[in-house]
């Protein structure tokens, strides 16, 4: 798929809500956890965030704020990614948590089916937080007019299954973006792009 998002607005009754994943992290070249702890951002995944907030700005995007998960990563991201607008940090979008195995290597993980034992967020809870977090950003943004959100990977998973879609990638990208039409009734995903690594 061509890495352009389309240059025009969406329909006037309608939002558009663009999902970003944070650029590549220390912890990720090291094949860890991440959850709830942090991990500075690489060379390439500042350059991940250039590559994406070309596209945002070869379409036309440029909102005064850009919405963020409260983790280091994130924030340094949206920072990169729309460098003039205010960056509005939530909680909310945070990456699910793997409780004591945050920033642990993923070989010492448990299996999904053993969660969430060892502290880690229930998936319907961590599910349920994100949804609010988008409810929210959508409330806050006009009519007609798009939304720009910096979140995590396996956040973008369980936030896909909010919408209707016709794919599910196995996996996100670092610098993806995601991008949702909301019409005050249902989230559709519409296109994903600048996703080489992730298989569709």
């Amino acid at each position: 798929m061509e890495n352009t998002a389309e240059e025009k607005r969406p329909d006037s009754q309608h939002k558009r809500l663009i999902l970003i994943r944070h650029g590549q992290t220390e912890f990720n070249t090291q094949n860890r956890l991440q959850g709830w702890s942090d991990s500075p951002l690489t060379e390439e995944g500042r350059k991940q965030m250039e590559i994406s907030g070309a596209i945002l700005k070869q379409a036309g995007i440029q909102p005064d704020v850009i919405w963020c998960s409260d983790l280091g990563r994130a924030v340094e991201s949206a920072g990169i990614l729309l460098p003039h607008a205010s960056r509005m940090a939530m909680p909310a979008l945070r990456e699910y948590s793997f409780g004591e195995f945050d920033g642990k290597p993923a070989a010492q993980a448990p299996g999904w089916d053993e969660l969430p034992a060892h502290g880690a967020e229930d998936l319907t809870a961590a599910r349920d937080r994100l949804a609010k977090g988008i409810g929210y950003i959508l409330s806050q943004t006009p009519e007609g007019q798009s939304a720009v959100a910096v979140t995590h990977g396996i956040a973008a998973s369980l936030i896909l299954t909010l919408a209707e879609c016709d794919r599910q990638p196995e996996w996100f990208s670092n610098g993806c973006l995601l991008v949702f039409d909301w019409d005050e009734e249902t989230l559709r995903l519409q296109e994903i792009l600048n996703n080489e690594q992730g298989k569709e």
